[in-house]
């Protein structure tokens, strides 16, 4: 990703796909919002044809890149069952709340935002002599079909069912800002401490990044925002809720819902705004509090395949003592002696029919050639063997210092990656905020521009692309945001390996330590080497 960090795999994996997935279908719901607005805007002559098939050619290549993410997941997903020994074709489903707090977007609400904008391409159209004169200008427009009162009637009450989903949006929202409220304490004191580390000072990061300060403004701002929001949006409900069993005529009622639909879109993509940025300040990151010469100590006590590589050194170095002893002098006392029998009868033994010979044998270190042979190989292998293992040592260290370095780097490039975010939301909220911008009068219509009955060009022209840009590198940084911390818990869960303290239950999964890794090193002594 461009925060560094890679695409996670196996379960994780698929976690992280499915929720890129999830963002996916956010960012389409809210480039249909901008496209039915900048359609209406057309309609309205503030805004030129061009910009308008711009978001739409955005909106499409989005569909198109979201059948892509998901048959990239089924992929995946089948790739994952055979390395588990299931058959491709079984059918399972991957579910699991880990990932659940980088829903930023809810997807309830942008399945809410879909309707409503499902219910304006229906209610919104060009009349006859519209197509004509569009057509007359090089522009193709399509032309809606007639909707008979009975049909907007129904849209009208479904219009309603609508605001009733968006007030429960609203609950969801303060439940957000209560989960705002208790992780602010945390979030304040991981800002103080990563603040106090030296790269960030060497690395010229700006101070307010990292102020808790701004963290307090920016969640007292979203707290004022969702409520003048939800005083905002009183108004498209009103409007609404009087337009369900209004006896107004067919053309002016399918006016007023428009319009009414159009501005509840558009409130709804600032709730959908607002509730990502509570639930981004809400989401915790926990660091590792581990140096490299605690996580040293501890793989020298807990791994097993370094108890082994100690106990193989071990046995070459007693391996030359034990060749040693053969260069040794030898003196033996020999005895030897036998006794026979008399006659035929061999139970007839006679003592002087007997011999006994009795010496001594002397073996000279000067002969051991074949011995001071073995000796020496058993001294080169104890040099090989001794190499062996400062290199198996010395490749642990060197991973457990890779694993903290990447996980001291995913810290700040998490903060970095959410300062992206609150940057996207905000030009989300400014290319949108250009919507209601006063008309700028102009003298004459320039080429491709249309000019309003006013006489003045409502929006500039690159207020499509602007919306279209912020809403595309939302997309982005979200999802350079969530593999920040995807790759933080790889990282977490094979430094728990790399360390020897992974534990494994009856059912060969991961047990989650309750205590911090460090505690592992306290009864280790200190300082480092650990291994001697």
């Amino acid at each position: 990703g461009g925060a560094g960090a890679q695409q996670a795999g196996g379960y994780l994996g698929l976690l992280q796909r499915a929720q890129v997935i999830r963002n996916q279908y956010a960012n389409i719901a809210s480039l249909g919002d901008s496209v039915e607005q900048l359609q209406a805007a057309h309609d309205a002559g503030r805004i030129d044809r061009f910009q308008v098939d711009l978001a739409r050619q955005a909106w499409y290549n989005a569909q198109s890149q979201l059948l892509n993410a998901v048959a990239e997941y089924e992929t995946t997903l089948d790739t994952f069952k055979l390395l588990y020994g299931m058959p491709p074709n079984l059918d399972i489903r991957i579910a699991d709340p880990m990932l659940d707090q980088f829903n930023l977007l809810e997807l309830e609400l942008a399945t809410l935002r879909t309707r409503v904008t499902d219910l304006l391409s229906m209610l919104r159209g060009t009349s006859d002599a519209q197509a004509e004169e569009a057509a007359d200008d090089g522009e193709g427009v399509e032309v809606a079909p007639e909707i008979s009162p009975a049909e907007l009637a129904q849209l009208a009450r479904i219009a309603t069912d609508i605001v009733t989903a968006a007030r429960r949006q609203l609950v969801v929202a303060d439940e957000d800002i209560v989960k705002l409220d208790a992780a602010l304490p945390a979030r304040r004191a991981g800002l103080e401490k990563l603040a106090k580390r030296d790269d960030v000072r060497s690395a010229g990061i700006s101070e307010d990044l990292l102020a808790p300060e701004l963290l307090n403004e920016r969640a007292a701002a979203t707290k004022r925002d969702l409520v003048d929001l939800t005083a905002r949006l009183e108004t498209p409900w009103a409007r609404l809720a009087l337009l369900a069993d209004s006896t107004l005529p067919a053309d002016r009622l399918r006016g007023e819902l428009t319009g009414a639909l159009t501005q509840l879109s558009g409130e709804l993509l600032e709730l959908s705004l607002l509730q990502a940025r509570a639930r981004l300040d809400a989401i915790t990151f926990d660091p590792v509090e581990l140096t490299e010469e605690q996580g040293y100590c501890i793989a020298s006590r807990y791994r097993r395949d370094w108890m082994n590589a100690r106990a193989a050194l071990v046995d070459s170095w007693r391996l030359i003592f034990f060749n040693a002893d053969d260069l040794q002098s030898g003196l033996d006392l020999v005895f030897n002696g036998d006794i026979g029998n008399v006659g035929s009868n061999p139970l007839s033994l006679d003592p002087s029919n007997a011999r006994l010979q009795m010496g001594l044998e002397f073996d000279s270190p000067l002969t051991r050639l074949a011995e001071r042979n073995i000796y020496r190989q058993s001294l080169i292998e104890y040099q090989q063997a001794r190499r062996t293992y400062y290199q198996f040592r010395d490749r642990v260290h060197a991973g457990i210092r890779d694993r903290l370095r990447q996980m001291r780097l995913d810290e700040l490039n998490f903060e970095l990656r959410r300062a992206a975010v609150h940057v996207a939301i905000t030009q989300v909220d400014l290319a949108r905020l250009r919507f209601s911008e006063p008309a700028r009068p102009v003298a004459a219509a320039l080429p491709g521009q249309t000019v309003n009955p006013g006489g003045g060009s409502q929006f500039g022209d690159t207020v499509a692309r602007d919306l279209v840009n912020a809403l595309v590198d939302l997309l982005l940084v979200q999802n350079d945001f969530l593999s920040v911390w995807v790759d933080n818990e790889v990282q977490r869960m094979q430094l728990d390996f790399d360390l020897g303290t992974m534990e494994l239950d009856s059912n060969g999964l991961r047990i989650e330590h309750k205590q911090p890794l460090a505690s592992f090193a306290e009864h280790l002594p200190d300082p480092a080497p650990c291994e001697d």
